[in-house]
């Protein structure tokens, strides 16, 4: 994903940092999205689901505004520390 990022220029509309555990651990593979509407956090993800954040990504940076995600990755919100798990 980060060569893909760079490669495309993609963080100049959305940032992607890649790290060790954002803090839930108990749930793998996990990503929290930061907007100006909240932060959002998926879990559980998969090959398919990274797929499908990079074709979010090309698609806001092409419309120059963040755009709601798919379907697919909406399955796997969970809230942080809060609540059930996806």
């Amino acid at each position: 994903m980060k060569a893909i990022w760079k490669t495309e220029r993609l963080k100049a509309t959305i940032q992607l940092t890649v790290s060790g555990c954002l803090g839930p651990c108990d749930v793998a593979n996990v990503v929290q999205i930061i907007t100006s509407a909240g932060t959002q956090w998926f879990g559980g993800l998969n090959e398919t689901h990274y797929d499908a954040l990079i074709a979010w990504a090309r698609a806001c940076t092409a419309a120059k505004a963040i755009l709601p995600l798919a379907p697919e990755l909406i399955r796997h919100r969970f809230e942080g520390y809060l609540g059930e798990l996806y």
